[in-house]
């Protein structure tokens, strides 16, 4: 059987960005995460499962680390995931909204995928 946890529209508060504006004032930015794990037997104790507070505790901790780009954030997120449910698909999506007021509406985002 395969499992998928999602969790989405998680919000951190964040200084990443190349531009030194961004490295001041900061930005809101959105983290997707989605862990696909194939297992044997049905799900029927917390410790069988994928547990999302380990996943949002490891999104909280990435996203308040700065970087310049978000593909690097994205990145270490993954591998973070990864060292938890390292026989798992992983799907990590960072949200830049308005990167350096570039735009009048919308976001950027970068997606990783790790497959099994």
């Amino acid at each position: 059987m395969q499992y998928t946890t999602t969790l989405t529209g998680l919000q951190f508060f964040g200084y990443h960005g190349v531009y030194p504006q961004e490295q001041v004032l900061g930005a809101v930015f959105e983290v997707d995460i989605l862990v696909t794990r194939t297992l044997n037997i049905p799900i029927s104790a917390l410790e069988e499962a994928t547990n999302y507070e380990i996943l949002y505790n490891l999104a909280k901790q990435t996203m308040a680390e700065r970087e310049e780009l978000i593909e690097v954030v994205a990145q270490k997120l993954l591998s973070r995931i990864l060292t938890i449910f390292s026989q798992s698909r992983v799907e990590v999506t960072i949200h830049k909204p308005n990167p350096a007021g570039l735009f009048k509406s919308g976001k950027a985002s970068v997606t990783i995928i790790h497959q099994v």
